[in-house]
């Protein structure tokens, strides 16, 4: 018996068109009992030839049938099947999308060969394939719900970039924001507890130069020293108690300086103060709130005057602590750039002390032989604070309080230039009134601090 190619190659063209259409099936999600008589990959071959084709391209002879031959079976092991409704004899993996030819310039799929018998198998081989391309690429983009797709295979999205100023050398950087995907064992945590309280926290250690007035009620002299801060704040987050207010500020200021002009020490302390601040209180209406205030301060290193033993200031000598019932005003603006704080005490107590028997209380307002003295007045404090550029700021507080005999404020003045993360020069003014206080100098009732520094600075905060 002769061998006929033709027999084999119409063998191998039935069988690959079977799985051909079982692919199709797939895309269905269709059982083999309920598939339609025409499946949308048969619509689009009617589409693509249209109703009225040639007969020589709709009938075709047995001897001469295209072999339709799958440019790309992929085997995608990350797609969950388990859903699919898959014929019972079908027991292949779904063929998925993994890339894209552009189809334009390729000429229809034509019989037109050349007339070689050497070439013709050659020649249906190539056209099958351009066959297939056409109709899988029209497949895909008439029924993109019935396609599944690899992602690792897919063209790349565009690219996003970021823009940010960069105040070191003074220029405007583009980055492109690069995405790196998680492995996929990794869990990824994140933490969705509601934050009810706000902190944040600025320390630095910085060189000074400082003038101090004469009569400066801590002591102290003109100088260049190094000063170390500490502020920590934590409030109530309003978002979620809008009808309570509850702030706190911890603070501690120490500045030393070398003495020269002083024979019995080396160093003298220009500045010893811990300060605490606290409001409490209910939502009245808009941004007014009933509240409680408290304020108390202290030093805690001894200082004396210079050339001489006499003891100027130590631990609660002098010290303070002063109680409010009042209203309370807060304004912030939508970029939040600017905030404003107003408290008024019309009731308020005030209470100092002088514990250390070394000194001289009669200098700090109290009755001599008494370590303490009580006064019944009011008191005013207001804070305001703006961010004039990203790395300049200003904060100013005025406090005032009075019994109705004598009158004791404090006004302070920060500007602060953030040179980066880390280092800052900074301007600071603060001028007291205590009426108490009348010394023999030009400066009488008033006292006057003012510093420069420069050094060390560091911030973070919760949001």
């Amino acid at each position: 018996m002769r061998f006929d190619p033709s027999r084999l190659l119409l063998l191998l063209s039935i069988l690959l068109s079977s799985v051909f259409t079982a692919g199709a099936q797939v895309y269905l999600g269709e059982d083999d009992d309920d598939l339609e008589e025409d499946p949308p990959a048969a619509v689009v071959l009617e589409d693509f030839f249209g109703d009225e084709a040639d007969d020589e391209l709709t009938k075709v002879e047995p001897d001469t049938n295209v072999v339709v031959v799958p440019d790309t079976l992929v085997i995608d092991t990350t797609i969950d099947v388990s859903d699919l409704m898959l014929p019972r004899w079908f027991i292949a993996t779904p063929i998925v999308f993994t890339h894209f030819e552009k189809l334009d310039s390729v000429a229809p799929f034509s019989r037109t060969f050349s007339g070689n018998p050497a070439l013709s198998w050659a020649e249906r081989g190539v056209s099958a394939r351009r066959y297939l391309q056409e109709t899988r690429q029209r497949f895909f983009v008439r029924y993109p719900e019935l396609v599944r797709y690899n992602l690792a295979d897919l063209p790349d999205p565009p690219k996003q970039y970021v823009a940010y100023a960069d105040p070191e050398h003074a220029r405007i950087v583009v980055e492109e924001i690069t995405v790196s995907p998680a492995p996929g064992d990794t869990e990824l945590s994140v933490d969705t507890r509601r934050k009810h309280w706000i902190e944040s926290f600025n320390g630095s250690a910085q060189f000074a130069q400082a003038y101090n007035s004469a009569n400066w009620y801590q002591g102290g002299n003109s100088n260049v020293n190094l000063r170390i801060e500490g502020v920590y704040n934590f409030k109530l987050n309003t978002a979620y108690h809008p009808n309570i207010m509850f702030e706190n500020t911890i603070l501690y200021r120490l500045s030393l300086n070398s003495a020269p002009n002083d024979t019995l020490r080396n160093y003298n302390i220009s500045e010893d103060l811990f300060q605490v601040n606290s409001k409490f209180g209910f939502k009245a209406f808009k941004n007014w709130y009933y509240t409680i205030t408290l304020q108390a301060k202290t030093q805690f290193l001894q200082n004396y005057a210079a050339n001489s033993n006499n003891l100027k200031a130590a631990f609660l000598s002098p010290g303070e602590l002063n109680l409010g019932v009042g209203m309370t005003y807060n304004f912030t603006n939508k970029p939040k750039t600017v905030n404003l704080g107003l408290s008024v005490s019309p009731f308020s107590y005030n209470l100092k002390s002088c514990l250390s028997r070394k000194m001289n209380e009669t200098a700090l307002g109290i009755k001599e032989g008494h370590r303490t003295v009580s006064q019944y007045g009011s008191n005013i404090e207001a804070k305001f604070s703006w961010q004039i550029a990203y790395n300049i700021s200003y904060s100013s507080r005025f406090y005032l309080f009075t019994d109705y005999s004598y009158v004791q404020g404090d006004w302070e003045h920060t500007i602060n230039f953030s040179i980066n993360r880390f280092l800052s020069t900074r301007v600071f003014t603060h001028l007291r009134y205590d009426s108490s206080r009348n010394s023999d100098t030009a400066w009488k009732c008033w006292q006057m601090k003012e510093l420069l520094t420069f050094g060390f600075s560091y911030t973070f905060a919760t949001v």
